[in-house]
């Protein structure tokens, strides 16, 4: 592999890292949110709305954290 191929595809791992890493800062986001609308919920007495958004703004969370340790390791960070 030439020099050209090894700067190339430190680039494309660099952007597949950026991409990841932007995705997981908006599930990070929209986990907020859904957590200020459970709470919302909660507090009007809607205990079964609140318990599937507190559901999916886990979801998110978890999904964040996948994709968080994919772009460390893509970037060479970690395990």
């Amino acid at each position: 592999m030439n020099a050209f191929h090894k700067i190339s595809d430190a680039q494309t791992n660099m952007d597949r890292a950026r991409s990841r890493m932007r995705l997981a800062e908006r599930l990070f986001s929209e986990a907020d949110r859904f957590d200020r609308f459970s709470r919302t919920c909660r507090a009007t007495g809607k205990l079964d709305d609140a318990a599937t958004w507190k559901k999916l703004a886990a979801t998110c969370r978890t999904k964040a954290e996948i994709r968080l340790r994919q772009a460390k390791k893509t970037m060479g960070i970690g395990p």
